[in-house]
């Protein structure tokens, strides 16, 4: 520590066997020349350390963890990209920490609140086609169900293993056009 007191640099360095990967620190003031001496130092003091780690993981016989890096679906990144790309280049051009940071904080909550909605809609879509399908069989239904309150109630079973969550009555007057009606069903228990 008496060492680091008479420093004129001040630094924490984070290497792999290949290269620097995080730098953390300080000088009141020093030469560029002396910075990246200090790095190479560094890199090449850590080195020792990292073949006993390797040394170690042998010994012990456990595999080194490959990353496999999470690929997003090619139309998530393209929205993700769309909603923030903009105003993380602008939010990184500020220079106050504090505000670029609140800025950054906005962004992500704009992108949660846009990732429940899209999860909200993607359920509605799936209950939606349920119903369809749940219509698409009350269609052969005989006798055919001619009023709303017939199709919630309908004792076939339409191969369907429960009622969605939309319950349509499907009206086949002949008097009139086919037209479909929706009943939300209440949520189960």
């Amino acid at each position: 520590f008496e060492q680091q007191a008479q420093a004129d640099i001040d630094m924490v360095v984070a290497c792999s066997k290949d290269a620097i990967v995080m730098v953390e620190g300080g000088a009141a003031e020093a030469a560029e020349a002396d910075v990246i001496d200090a790095l190479m130092f560094a890199h090449k003091a850590a080195q020792p350390v990292l073949e006993l780690i390797e040394r170690m993981r042998a010994a012990v016989g456990k595999e080194k963890r490959l990353f496999e890096a999470v690929v997003l679906d090619p139309k998530i990144a393209k929205r993700v990209s769309e909603i923030c790309d903009k105003g993380i280049i602008e939010a990184s051009l500020i220079k106050e920490k504090k505000k670029r940071y609140d800025t950054y904080k906005e962004l992500k909550t704009k992108l949660t609140e846009t990732r429940q909605a899209i999860i909200r809609y993607e359920t509605l879509a799936r209950e939606l086609e349920g119903t369809l399908e749940y219509l698409r069989t009350c269609q052969a239904c005989r006798p055919p169900r001619t009023t709303q309150q017939d199709c919630p109630h309908c004792p076939e079973d339409h191969g369907m293993k429960q009622e969605p969550a939309l319950v349509a009555g499907f009206h086949t007057d002949p008097g009139r056009s086919e037209r479909i009606l929706l009943h939300v069903a209440p949520e189960n228990p």
